[in-house]
């Protein structure tokens, strides 16, 4: 699957990353590099999206959705513990920093500051790295690769990534 940052460019400006990987043999409820971030287990499924009677005008028509194999999903937000200990930083401890993607003016430490917190100010390209960086910690294989400005998902890949629509839906 081919992902470009112009085409993902809303996904930027989110608070917080979650991370995604292949259902594994690790017990449900595993703890992610030892930091305390869990994973659970979320198996495949079908449902109906959109149609509601309230929301976006995108919602309708309802159409249905299938994930075709089960997955483990953060059960939170990447926290600022675990991204620090694989990127080495925490891009929340901006004191005052604004999130330059916010119209609002957003704060990068607007969340709060420390190891249970949500890891903000985080660009779609910074959640990839991370997702990479994190799999070879672990010695799984990277989900993205990149070439000509281009990010690819490799969906055969071991290691994390984020989740899909679908899946961030299920």
């Amino acid at each position: 699957m081919r992902v470009t940052s112009s085409v993902l460019v809303g996904l930027c400006s989110l608070a917080s990353i979650f991370v995604s990987g292949p259902a594994r043999s690790a017990e449900p409820g595993a703890v992610v590099h030892d930091v305390g971030y869990v994973l659970v287990s979320v198996e495949a499924g079908s449902w109906t999206r959109g149609g509601e009677a309230v929301g976006d005008a995108d919602e309708a028509p309802g159409h249905a959705v299938t994930v075709t194999r089960p997955f483990q999903l953060g059960a939170t937000e990447v926290t600022q513990a675990l991204y620090e200990r694989v990127m080495g930083s925490n891009p929340s401890a901006g004191e005052g920093r604004n999130w330059r993607g916010s119209t609002s003016g957003g704060r990068c430490d607007a969340h709060g500051v420390g190891p249970a917190f949500p890891v903000t100010c985080v660009s779609w390209e910074q959640a990839l790295l991370f997702c990479n960086r994190l799999s070879e910690l672990e010695g799984l294989t990277p989900a993205y690769k990149r070439g000509d400005g281009v990010w690819w998902w490799d969906a055969s890949a071991s290691g994390y990534r984020l989740p899909t629509e679908a899946e961030w839906e299920l």
